[in-house]
């Protein structure tokens, strides 16, 4: 009687297991958000680089860089390019409102781009000549180096060029988010990081800040 009593409750167990099993929790993948505002400096350089570290080391699913900047140091804006450019984890631009002048450099070194509604990314014309050229360089390098038009890059530090039915020649290309959205420069429009997440079927992400 003990004996047979032992053998149920052997297969009770089993079966408990076994139910558990298939109740086992799947857990969300986590997104990491770093924000970059204001005037580009060193003290962002540093943030974007912890920023990269803990999203390799936690095996993120992707790093979102949410810019609102219309510029800064272009060395620092060149060390957060190199950055992102290496990166392992994905990267996402989220442009909110606005990248301009080497803020755009951050946002294109992104493998993707998204652009908050009444956003604008693009350079303006505050650079010295010197500093121009070398920009132009390093816009080129990044858009080969993650798939984008480099024509459409280009146009955004080169004036002379233009750019079809968005720039005439004399004019340094701006692109507000629905123009960004129709030359395929960014994956599209959204008003939250929520939205951010939506667009790449992460909606159940765990975001860390």
């Amino acid at each position: 009687m003990k004996y047979r009593l032992r053998i149920i409750i052997a297969l009770l167990f089993v079966c408990l297991v076994s139910v558990a099993g298939g109740r086992v929790p799947v857990y969300a993948e986590t997104v990491r958000v770093v924000h970059v505002d204001g005037d580009i400096n060193a003290a962002n350089t540093a943030l974007v680089k912890r920023s990269l570290a803990d999203a390799e080391a936690q095996g993120d699913a992707a790093l979102i860089v949410t810019l609102e900047s219309s510029g800064g140091s272009r060395e620092q804006a060149v060390k957060i390019s190199d950055l992102l450019t290496g990166s392992a984890v994905p990267t996402i631009a989220y442009v909110s409102p606005r990248a301009r002048s080497v803020a755009a450099l951050i946002a294109l070194s992104c493998r993707h781009i998204v652009m908050a509604p009444g956003g604008s990314i693009g350079a303006t014309d505050t650079e010295p000549a010197k500093d121009t050229e070398e920009l132009k360089g390093k816009f080129s390098q990044v858009a080969t180096m993650t798939g984008k038009n480099p024509r459409l890059i280009e146009a955004m530090t080169d004036k002379s060029l233009g750019y079809s039915n968005y720039a005439e020649p004399g004019q340094l290309l701006t692109l507000s988010d629905t123009q960004a959205k129709t030359v395929n420069l960014s994956d599209g429009t959204a008003d939250s990081i929520d939205g951010v997440l939506h667009l790449y079927s992460l909606d159940n992400a765990s975001v860390q800040d």
